[in-house]
């Protein structure tokens, strides 16, 4: 690390640059790059100052404003102060936890408004999940908060010389398609997210906003979706590929036939089991005992899948809405066709989402399969 990375480094750590001045920050680097430590009081004179600087390129200086911007930008490489991006960071993050509590306040509210049980134990999903990012953000505002903003403040965030500044990320996000702020918000919760996952992030979107507001046009959105993604073949080359699916392939096939026959019937009778089922067997190939998990609810083993980071998107859905569905069914009060139409396409599409998690490389049998894949294209002689 040469001197000028050296100070820096040493001016970063010392909070040299979070609670001083502009002026105060140039004055102090130049004192210590330069070895002009005959100005302590008062300050270099601004015509000492610019004979020090590098000299590559003539530079013409106007004010004192500008001697003090050249060097936060051109040789401390700052495009914002840290101070003011601490600042920045502190107030959003005061108003994010602010988000949370009033967040916290409607789901009690929420829960003393209604008794049904599904809802009671999604309400206490959310609040444990606001909790949760509560506890995040001031995890964040007493440890990381720092880091956090020498790594924004920093025109390139390579310039820091400490690796745990590159690692620091503000915990709430706020956009894409995982965004944490609307995940915590229990309003915001579409039954019909995990129904479109090989589509791209708009289309998604798009979907679950027409869905949301007329859920009669998911038979004819699911099935132009199944075409479009050719979702009938992806499945059967999975039933007799994917060795997690593979057991299940004479049925899986025959799904495949009932959904091209129309069989509503059938469909919502027979998926329910194959998509707990199938829970089971991801279960299993994480390492998990099977003659523990046979004494598991389906609640259980997604609460496993979830805490092993398998299913963290899908968790609240399977656990809290798919269950209705199920129950639904299993109850015997689905009384028509339209009903049978509906939910033969719904539970298709919630069965095509199980599947695709299966072929989750973090699956130590599928990164295994993946390395000798690998190998069996670029040849074997390179394990020699």
């Amino acid at each position: 690390m040469n001197r000028h990375d050296q100070i820096i480094s040493f001016m970063c750590t010392t909070d040299s640059v979070f609670f001083k001045s502009k002026k105060y920050i140039v004055q102090r680097y130049c004192k210590l790059m330069y070895n002009i430590d005959k100005f302590d009081d008062p300050d270099i004179p601004i015509e000492v100052l610019i004979k020090y600087l590098p000299k590559e390129e003539p530079i013409k200086f106007t004010t004192e404003e500008n001697v003090y911007d050249y060097v936060i930008k051109e040789l401390l490489q700052f495009k914002q102060l840290p101070y003011l991006v601490l600042l920045q960071l502190t107030l959003e993050a005061i108003n994010d936890l602010k988000d949370i509590n009033d967040e916290i306040d409607k789901l009690d509210q929420l829960k003393r408004d209604n008794a049904g049980i599904y809802k009671f134990y999604e309400i206490e999903y959310y609040k444990k999940i606001n909790l949760e990012e509560k506890n995040h953000i001031i995890n964040f505002l007493t440890t990381g908060i720092k880091e956090y903003a020498l790594n924004k403040s920093f025109i390139h965030s390579e310039t820091i010389f400490y690796p745990k500044f590159l690692n620091t990320q503000y915990p709430y996000a706020k956009s894409g398609l995982f965004n944490t702020r609307e995940s915590c918000k229990i309003e915001l919760f579409s039954v019909f997210f995990n129904k479109f996952l090989g589509a791209n992030y708009n289309d998604i979107e798009k979907f679950i906003s027409i869905l949301e507001n007329d859920n009669s046009k998911l038979i004819d959105i699911g099935r132009k979706y199944i075409i479009e993604q050719d979702c009938n073949s992806t499945l059967f080359d999975m039933s007799e590929n994917n060795y997690i699916l593979s057991k299940r392939g004479v049925i899986l096939q025959k799904i495949i036939e009932y959904y091209k026959s129309n069989d509503y019937i059938a469909l919502v009778n027979i998926i329910p089991m194959q998509v707990e089922g199938i829970f089971h067997d991801i279960c299993v190939a994480i390492g998990f005992d099977e003659n523990n998990l046979n004494k598991k609810s389906l609640y259980e083993k997604l609460l496993i899948l979830k805490e092993e980071r398998q299913i963290y998107t899908l968790y609240n859905y399977f656990s809290h809405h798919f269950q209705k569905i199920r129950n639904e069914v299993a109850h015997g009060y689905v009384y028509n066709n339209n009903r049978y139409e509906y939910l033969a396409i719904y539970l298709y599409l919630d069965l095509l989402s199980v599947c695709s998690i299966t072929n989750n490389k973090s699956i130590p049998l599928n990164h295994s399969l993946q390395i000798i894949s690998t190998f069996e294209h670029i040849g074997y002689e390179m394990l020699i």
